[in-house]
């Protein structure tokens, strides 16, 4: 995977972690 990708999937991640 892309760290660019990655980047964004984290943070949406943690959002939903929320």
């Amino acid at each position: 995977m892309n760290l660019v990708l990655m980047k964004p999937l984290m943070l949406l991640l943690r959002l939903t972690v929320r």
